[in-house]
């Protein structure tokens, strides 16, 4: 995982799997200062881009679906 912050509003991280197998669904909870965050795009080379929800309570979190090898996540 490798995460950076673009012009200040639009975090994006790298996901890579090293393992053989793809990951189960992973929860990535975001810091308090993503709150006002509502999507976000999962792009792979495994298919087309996904739109996922950003859940607010408790936390700023999402869902990322099963991974093979490697994903960037824009959360915007």
């Amino acid at each position: 995982l490798s995460a950076y912050e673009l012009n200040g509003n639009r975090l994006v991280l790298h996901l890579v799997n090293y393992a053989s197998e793809p990951t189960k669904q992973l929860n990535v909870e975001l810091g308090g200062r993503w709150r006002t965050c509502r999507t976000a795009r999962l792009l792979t080379t495994e298919g087309p881009e996904r739109k996922l929800v950003v859940r607010q309570y408790p936390r700023p979190a999402l869902e990322i679906p099963p991974l093979k090898t490697y994903g960037v996540l824009v959360v915007e």
